[in-house]
């Protein structure tokens, strides 16, 4: 189980977290032949150690690491390995192995068609397009978005299973009382009282900016809607950022400005999952998060202030099969978005006979 390695932070989260129990739990029950293991950072495999849980690092104990790679007869991957600088290396260690790719979102990412084109320098590219071409098996949402895959993973066959992180939202005892691993308590019980007392928990999600998006304008439309929404009695508003930065100064902008109004503030690199499972409603742009919580049918708003200058330096993709306002609500402004989110809150539109999220969620394979 091959995770990207980023020093200092914990990245137990996404497919590879859920992938990892569920493993876990089943050999642990039915086949103990098997071994598996977990490859992060030194956080995460004191995180998991902690735990009882087989787990590698890529930083202390390398060497190990490595060796077990090499004997390694399948590998699945959560994502792909272009931060890493060492990727070379242990892209090589997994060449005798099975290579699954379980890298969600890629109707949105599309990795081969648009992040290849705009890598910043060689080794960035031939990273990705080893990453792209050398997978055996990947593992799509849903067989609408099959091809999708198939034109991004061109040599792999497509498993149209879904994303396996979503089984929490339909099965909460899939992989026991493990999925708390890695989250903040103080934030996730404050979270959990509020709701409880009966606040409703609005859960917002602004996407991933490309590091030549030098712009502050989506801090600039975020800020007065997270103000305005927590000024209503009855909502507490989550604020999580995406889990990769490229801009600091953004990030500390935006806690600061979310500590200010009161939000409860999660830690950008966080799992996301559990959170869903608190929340009344999400508020995203352009994010993939949208995908995961229909799942969930509750309120979904899309606020898109910046379309304009987002679309100038990422694409804003379109979906063939449905329009995204079949999802929910778009709002470009403060007004609108403390509108819908209230009248969502009052009458979710998922709740209406004619709403088509339904139909639109049975092909995320709910």
């Amino acid at each position: 189980m091959a995770e990207s390695v980023r020093s200092s932070l914990s990245w137990f989260r996404g497919n590879t977290k859920y992938a990892f129990l569920s493993l876990w739990r089943h050999l642990k029950e039915y086949d103990s032949s098997v071994e598996l293991f977990y490859v992060g950072n030194d956080n995460e495999t004191r995180l998991l150690r902690s735990a009882g849980l087989p787990a590698l690092s890529c930083e202390s104990g390398w060497q190990e690491t490595a060796l077990v790679m090499l004997n390694a007869q399948i590998a699945l991957y959560g994502s792909n390995d272009f931060v890493d600088a060492d990727r070379w290396f242990w892209q090589s260690c997994l060449d005798g192995a099975i290579r699954i790719q379980m890298w969600h979102g890629i109707l949105v990412k599309d990795a081969c068609a648009m992040f290849l084109p705009r890598t910043r320098n060689f080794s960035y590219f031939t990273g990705l397009l080893y990453d792209c071409y050398m997978i055996h098996f990947s593992i799509a949402e849903n067989i609408v978005f099959q091809d999708v895959y198939q034109s991004n993973f061109p040599n792999s066959q497509v498993l149209p299973f879904g994303s396996v992180r979503n089984d929490i939202l339909v099965r909460k005892d899939v992989v026991s009382s493990l999925w708390r691993l890695g989250l903040d308590r103080g934030v996730f019980n404050a979270i959990e009282e509020a709701k409880v007392s009966g606040k409703k928990i609005v859960l917002c999600c602004p996407t991933f900016r490309q590091e030549y998006d030098t712009s502050d304008s989506y801090i600039k439309s975020w800020a007065p809607a997270i103000l305005s929404l927590s000024a209503q009695p009855d909502i507490r508003i989550a604020f999580k950022m995406h889990p990769i930065v490229k801009h600091f100064s953004h990030l500390k902008r935006m806690m600061h400005i979310s500590k200010t109004a009161g939000a409860y503030c999660i830690p950008a690199s966080q799992d996301i999952h559990p959170y869903y499972n608190l929340a009344d409603c999400l508020i995203t742009d352009y994010s993939w998060v949208w995908a995961d919580f229909i799942l969930c049918e509750r309120p979904i708003i899309f606020y898109r202030p910046d379309l304009h200058t987002y679309t100038q330096t990422r694409d804003v993709i379109s979906y063939p099969f449905f329009d995204i306002t079949d999802v929910g609500p778009m709002c470009t402004n403060t007004h609108d978005i403390i509108k819908h989110t209230l009248s969502q809150l009052e009458q979710p539109s998922i709740l209406t006979p004619h709403w088509t999220g339904p139909a639109i969620s049975s092909r995320f394979g709910q």
